[in-house]
């Protein structure tokens, strides 16, 4: 019997190791920065939803995930979103200061498309002077 105990404690402390270095992993581990990124493609808001609308998953192997730089005019802001040419939404963790009708660059992650709204996402953004 003790014997089996100090198996089962053994096999118990292994666990809880393996559990506490997956937390820190997961919770802990530094973030992506896009910003620090170079950006992979520089296009135009609208070319970056007609790729989408044309082939949604050769899209998805381009441009997911990617640090992108789009262009484009703001048809909408709200707080810390920016909508470009009524196709892309920007996404930022801080209010983007920004008139409607002007035109901008921003930089930013691919996230998505929306086949249901028609817009594609993106998330991290910034505008580029």
């Amino acid at each position: 019997m003790k014997k089996s105990f100090k198996i089962g404690l053994i096999g118990l402390l292994l666990v809880a190791v393996a559990g506490y270095f997956g937390y820190r992993y997961v919770y802990h581990s530094e973030r992506r920065d896009v910003q620090k990124e170079a950006a992979a493609f520089t296009l135009k808001a609208l070319d970056l939803h007609q790729a989408f609308v044309a082939n949604t998953e050769k899209a998805n192997a381009t441009y997911l995930e990617k640090a992108t730089e789009v262009s484009g005019t703001v048809t909408a802001t709200e707080g810390n979103q920016l909508i470009l040419d009524e196709k892309v939404v920007c996404i930022s963790q801080t209010p983007l200061t920004t008139k409607v009708g002007a035109k901008v660059t921003v930089k930013g992650r691919v996230i998505g498309y929306d086949d249901f709204l028609d817009e594609i996402k993106m998330d991290q953004c910034t505008l580029i002077p």
